[in-house]
């Protein structure tokens, strides 16, 4: 499950996933300041999220997750006021 969540990593929104052992979320190994994907008042944020429930059938690349942005220090890609969040997984 992936996408614009619009909440923070420790929100309301979000602790049914994060508490929950079966779920990952892919930005985790980043660091804070890597792992946002939008700017709010200066702030830099990580409201985009990938989830991922490791199967038999698939599997998260360890270290495949990264943002994609326009520049180190931008927020957004493209025409989007987002950066994007990506990952890798193997079938």
């Amino acid at each position: 499950m992936g996408g614009d969540l619009n909440d923070e990593p420790g929100s309301d929104t979000l602790e049914p996933f994060e508490s929950d052992p079966a779920f990952l979320r892919v930005a985790d190994e980043l660091s804070s300041k890597n792992q946002a994907t939008y700017s709010y008042r200066g702030d830099a944020i990580a409201i985009d999220h990938i989830f991922w429930v490791e199967t038999d059938s698939g599997k998260y690349k360890t270290g495949s997750a990264e943002v994609v942005k326009d520049a180190p220090s931008t927020y957004s890609l493209g025409s989007s006021d987002h950066a994007a969040l990506k990952a890798t997984f193997e079938f």
